[in-house]
C-alpha cells in the first residue's frame, strides 16, 4: 500500500446479505462474491462519473469513444462494420451514432474507393478538435476520480483487473440464445440508443 493510503472499512452489508442468501456460503465463496458486487457497484458509479465529465461537451461514453477510434486509426477513418468490431456493438446502433455525430458535424460518411458498397465514417476537423479538447480534461477528471489510489496500487489493480478478466474468459459459460443475449438498454434509453458496452473495451480513456 502506498504510503499515505487510506485505510477502507468493508462493507458488512454485503456480507450480512451474502450470508442471508446463502448460509452455507463459505469464507472462499462470501470473499469472492464479495468482490463481484463491489466491482459491479464500482462500475456503476464510475460510469456515471464519466458521463458527468463528458456531458459538458455534449458527449456520451458511447460517442467520445467512438470520435476517439476515428481519431486513433489510419487516415481518421473506418469501415462502418470496424467500427462495430472496435466497439463491441451491433451495426444498428453504430449506425445510430455516426447519424447523431453526423448531424453535430463531428463525422462524416463516406465510399470506399475501390468498392461503393462500403461505408467509411470519417472523423472531421470540427470533430478532431473536439476530442483534443475533451481528452486532456477527461484525464484530468479520472486523476481526480482515482485520487484515493497511490500510483503502486494503479498497477497493482490494473494487473489484478487483468487476471481477473482473463479467469472470466477462460471459465466455461453456458452459451445464451440470441433473444436471451440482448442486453438492456440502460435505464432511460430506449433500446438501440445512445448506448456502449461496457462490459468490453472503453476506446480513448
Amino acid at each position: 500500500m502506498d504510503a499515505g493510503a487510506v485505510a477502507v472499512k468493508r462493507d458488512d452489508r454485503i456480507v450480512d446479505r451474502i450470508h442471508e442468501l446463502d448460509p452455507s456460503a463459505g469464507v472462499r465463496t462470501v470473499l469472492v462474491v464479495e468482490t463481484v458486487a463491489n466491482l459491479v457497484r464500482m462500475a456503476g458509479v464510475l460510469f456515471d462519473a464519466i458521463g458527468d465529465l463528458l456531458a459538458p461537451h455534449g458527449l456520451s461514453l458511447a460517442k467520445f469513444s467512438l470520435l476517439t477510434a476515428l481519431q486513433t486509426a489510419p487516415g481518421r477513418c473506418l469501415r462502418m462494420a470496424d467500427l462495430g468490431v472496435e466497439m463491441s456493438v451491433t451495426c444498428p446502433n453504430i449506425t445510430r451514432l455516426v447519424d447523431g455525430l453526423e448531424r453535430d458535424g463531428l463525422v462524416r460518411r463516406g465510399k470506399l474507393k475501390g468498392d461503393r458498397r462500403v461505408v467509411l465514417a470519417r472523423l472531421t476537423a470540427q470533430g478532431e478538435k473536439l476530442v483534443g479538447c475533451v481528452v486532456p480534461e477527461l484525464h484530468a477528471g479520472l486523476e481526480s476520480l482515482c485520487a484515493g489510489l497511490g500510483s503502486e496500487e494503479c498497477e497493482e489493480l490494473i494487473c489484478m483487473a487483468l487476471r481477473l478478466r482473463g479467469s472470466i474468459e477462460r471459465a466455461p459459460r453456458r452459451r445464451r440464445s440470441p433473444a436471451q443475449s440482448e442486453r438492456p438498454a440502460a435505464e432511460g434509453c430506449p433500446q438501440g440508443s445512445d448506448t456502449i458496452d461496457m462490459h468490453r473495451g472503453t476506446p480513448g480513456i
